[in-house]
């Protein structure tokens, strides 16, 4: 789908269907705002609502330490940078393709009453991440020991990538689409100008929640967290 599809079904909500004389243009020459900024920000609300919108799983080379960033290219070997952690499933050999052992989510508490809290080794035995805390940073125990190639598979939600013109591909799969269409409207209707009308832009700020199947309270916008430590030895 072209992005342009999604902003010819806006313009036509909008009954602003003259392509030479469109009150909400498309792209802009001078600098105004267009549609396709507000298009951009949809992608990027999409994206912090449902993770999973640019999902991938990956192989990913960890830092030294227990504390660890999500993923970026330059340093972790990933082909994208994150925007959220959503799992680690296994460790991977040096290599970075073999699989091996699972890893097991636990509590950030979990691993700080944990005795053996700093220790270092070779394998990853459990993970914990809290976006709430802080998004950019997650935890494995044992901490990766220092020098060592520490891999593993990890499930990320990629940066998306920025929609320039009306003619690239929408840079979302398909079925969030509709969801797009419905947060274009709302940043539309929301703005400071003599059609803006707050009444509908509310209206089309909740069929977008409801689109994605989410409630916009951002603490109900990621899994439950759950706890114990798995105490297998590395």
């Amino acid at each position: 789908m072209l992005c342009g599809d999604i902003l010819r079904s806006v313009s036509g909500k909008l009954q602003d269907e003259d392509d030479k004389a469109r009150r909400w243009p498309w792209e802009s020459s001078s600098g105004e705002h267009s549609l396709m900024d507000s298009l951009n920000a949809a992608v990027r609300e999409i994206v912090t609502q449902r993770p999973d919108a640019t999902a991938q799983i990956e192989p990913m080379r960890l830092e030294s330490g227990m504390m660890q960033r999500i993923p970026r290219t330059g340093i972790h070997m990933t082909s994208r940078n994150a925007v959220s952690l959503i799992n680690v499933i296994q460790n991977l050999e040096p290599d970075g393709r073999t699989p091996g052992r699972p890893i097991f989510r636990v509590e950030l508490d979990a691993l700080r009453t944990s005795a053996a809290w700093g220790k270092a080794g070779g394998r990853v035995e459990n993970w914990s991440y809290d976006p709430l805390d802080d998004r950019e940073t997650f935890w494995v125990y044992p901490g990766v020991e220092a020098g060592k190639d520490v891999w593993i598979e990890a499930v990320y939600s990629a940066e998306p990538q920025r929609a320039e013109s009306p003619s690239d591909e929408f840079p979302l799969p398909d079925a969030f689409a509709n969801a797009a269409c419905l947060w274009v409207l709302f940043d539309v209707l929301a703005g400071d100008h003599a059609e803006s009308n707050f009444a509908k832009a509310q209206a089309f700020l909740q069929a977008f929640a409801q689109s994605l199947g989410v409630k916009l309270q951002t603490d109900l916008a990621f899994p439950i967290r759950q706890g114990g430590v798995n105490d297998a030895q590395a």
